[in-house]
């Protein structure tokens, strides 16, 4: 209770981690919660774009619950609404058409796409992919396209770029890097990823930077820097995304790269709480599911009344790719001095795994072609354990008991 009254929480953004805070509120009988969003849709499970965009699910598939399921909690969803402006003092949210007023207030706005300034980028057919509305326009617009190039060869740019070859179309990547995911793998996975992919098909230039996107209105050619041209009639630019802070910003709290937050997930004004891809903890921004969960429980629990602080517990970045599986935790570049590295490659069968020691303790893995083990993996960087006593012993063996 806030007083006599129900505690009034106010969420702003109804993606994974405003959906999942909204659920932990709702089940205190003395919360009241209301969800804003700018959608136009309930929440929804992002991977699963990917799977709509495929033609693998029908759009319905992609809603992780139906109406009813906040009907039931009470969570008072309000679809179409736009937050206009936040008075820390008052204690009160702008909208079109009024004001809600909280007692504690969550931030929860996410992240939106970077577009570069490329001459042409506005043209007809050409996308990011952020949204349920994103993912819908691109399917629609497939359906008569033959030739796609994304943008970035990314986590997200390579899904992508899978997801429009099993439609059928023509696929070319252009990735500005010298190489594929260098801040994910090695350079040696990189390329075994790189050929694994280009044989199903799409194909990859790296190295490669877009010039201009030329077409009569809508378009119908990219020119890359290098005097390179890729015929193309759909290109979805996916490099990168960057943290929604101008709501926070013009409300005069703390912000950075995304909205600054302490362990508590508390920013800069009493009782607003900020989670998920637009919050940036110790310089930090998560930009994946596990975090952004991870920081809704917290959030949650401290909204509550409760104590709970921040871990940052290590994540595995991970890629999917019509059958590519991937995974990278933690620091797997670090090279010398007190680190070591053991690897198993099996570059016949897609297979690459290598872990990182530091003074014998795990710090970081990448495992393509097979995951299987990355829980186990997690788990050992998670606890810190000490793997002094194996680490000299046979590859085979060494690799076989670290997972």
């Amino acid at each position: 209770m806030w007083g006599d009254q129900p505690l009034r929480a106010v969420i702003i953004g109804n993606g994974v981690a405003g959906i999942w805070t909204a659920s932990m509120l709702a089940g205190s009988p003395d919360v009241k919660v209301m969800v804003l969003t700018e959608e136009d849709y309930l929440y929804y499970n992002k991977p699963h774009l990917l799977e709509y965009i495929a033609g693998r699910i029908e759009f319905e598939k992609v809603f992780v619950y139906p109406e009813e399921w906040y009907v039931k909690r009470g969570i008072d969803m309000r679809l179409g609404e736009r937050a206009l402006a936040i008075d820390p003092v008052r204690k009160e949210v702008t909208l079109k058409g009024g004001k809600a007023a909280y007692d504690k207030l969550l931030l929860s706005t996410g992240g939106e796409p970077i577009l570069p300034p490329i001459k042409g980028v506005d043209k007809k057919g050409v996308f990011t992919l952020r949204t349920a509305r994103d993912a819908k326009s691109i399917r629609v617009y497939a359906r008569g396209a033959r030739r796609a190039v994304v943008v970035g060869g990314g986590l997200l740019g390579l899904e992508v770029a899978g997801a429009l070859c099993s439609l059928g179309l023509g696929v070319t990547v252009v990735e500005f890097q010298r190489r594929l995911l260098p801040k994910q793998i090695d350079e040696q996975a990189s390329q075994l990823l790189m050929s694994m992919i280009e044989k199903m098909g799409i194909r990859v230039v790296v190295g490669g930077e877009v010039d201009a996107m030329h077409g009569e209105g809508r378009l119908e050619r990219i020119a890359l820097k290098d005097g390179t041209g890729l015929e193309a009639d759909l290109s979805v630019i996916s490099v990168g995304i960057r943290a929604r802070v101008e709501l926070a910003a013009s409300s005069s709290l703390r912000v950075g790269r995304g909205i600054v937050v302490d362990g508590r997930m508390q920013t800069s004004a009493p009782d607003i709480y900020a989670c998920g891809d637009v919050t940036e903890i110790e310089g930090k921004i998560g930009g994946i599911i596990p975090v952004a969960l991870d920081q809704s429980k917290v959030a949650a629990l401290n909204i509550l009344g409760g104590s709970a602080t921040y871990g940052g517990t290590p994540h595995p970045l991970t890629l999917r790719v019509r059958g590519v599986k991937l995974a990278s935790i933690g620091d797997v570049n670090a090279t010398g001095g007190d680190y070591e590295e053991r690897k198993v490659v099996d570059a016949d069968r897609g297979i690459y795994k290598k872990v990182v020691l530091k003074n014998g303790l795990l710090v970081g893995a990448i495992l393509l072609g097979d995951t299987s083990k990355l829980r186990t993996i997690q788990e050992l960087i998670s606890r810190r354990r000490d793997l002094s006593e194996i680490k000299d012993a046979p590859l085979e063996r060494d690799f076989g008991e670290l997972i």
